[in-house]
């Protein structure tokens, strides 16, 4: 394997970690990719397949990856991927993987030393198995105060179902308890490979918040007007796709504070006692009890 080093950034539904990987990733040294479940993906298809080197089928791993519609919105072509397989011969869920990121990486930034793979569920119950796997592999932890990311998850719209992507307060608050748990244990054991990013903070200080992510991801510093680039407004996304433009409407926009307390004007009173209540242990642990 190369230079590339591979960051992982996880978070719960609904916390802002398509505003804050979108500006992470325009730090000059680092691209954040579209959401993909392909690692996982992958770590089942070679628990049935030999790990004799000549029979494994680079042209039937390509097909299997893009069975995934996600991947699709990597934009890197079949053949590339086969030939590039070839080239490189990985022999493992993990080294084909990696390739596949380094190949994302020459398309959209070659420059770029660190690439950030922004997913939630299998990469946050799998976080120290990731760093013990690849070598100088980082976690990057999103955390949202749970009565936001309710109030969020509440109001944004599936677009194939047309339906709330979670209106179940009881389900999305042990959920967020159980991911909070989670942190904590890769606080104690890996804090040196592992950073927490709060949403609220990074509305707060977006430079100072990106800024102590990028150092910690050991990237070159950047000027004040760098880090002001990056902040304002913009006109696309390498994270909005098609399939999820709706959902991320406000990614390229102005970084807006008020955002951070919309559930306190629209979630009913019971509702927060019910998430406070349920999620109390943990919100102490993070700060927001």
């Amino acid at each position: 394997m190369d230079e590339l080093k591979l960051a992982f950034l996880v978070f719960r539904s609904r916390s802002g970690s398509t505003l804050f990987g979108d500006r992470l990733g325009r730090h000059p040294e680092v691209v954040v990719a579209p959401e993909t479940n392909a690692l996982p993906r992958l770590v089942e298809y070679f628990k049935n397949i030999p790990s004799d080197q000549s029979k494994i089928n680079y042209y039937e791993i390509v097909d299997f990856l893009y069975a995934e519609k996600k991947l699709e919105e990597w934009e890197i072509s079949k053949q590339y991927l086969i030939d590039s397989f070839k080239n490189y011969k990985p022999n493992s869920c993990w080294k084909v993987f990696y390739y596949l990121c380094k190949l994302y990486r020459d398309i959209v930034k070659k420059n770029a030393k660190i690439f950030v793979i922004k997913k939630d569920g299998w990469y946050s119950n799998n976080a120290k198995l990731l760093l013990n796997i690849y070598n100088d592999s980082k976690i990057v932890w999103m955390v949202r105060d749970p009565r936001g990311t309710y109030n969020s998850a509440s109001k944004a719209i599936y677009s194939r179902t047309g339906q709330a992507m979670d209106k179940n307060v009881f389900r999305n608050s042990y959920l967020w308890r159980k991911y909070i748990n989670k942190m904590i244990i890769m606080r104690n054991e890996s804090s040196d490979k592992m950073i927490e990013i709060y949403y609220e903070k990074f509305l707060a200080s977006p430079e100072e918040t990106l800024s102590l992510c990028w150092k910690f991801l050991n990237t070159r510093s950047l000027s004040k007007d760098e880090k002001k680039e990056i902040i304002k407004k913009h006109s696309s996304s390498q994270l909005i796709k098609q399939s999820t433009e709706h959902l991320h409407k406000d990614v390229t926009n102005e970084i807006i504070l008020d955002y951070m307390h919309k559930w306190k004007k629209q979630l009913p009173r019971w509702k927060i006692y019910l998430i406070n209540f349920i999620c109390k242990k943990q919100m102490r642990e993070t700060g927001y009890f």
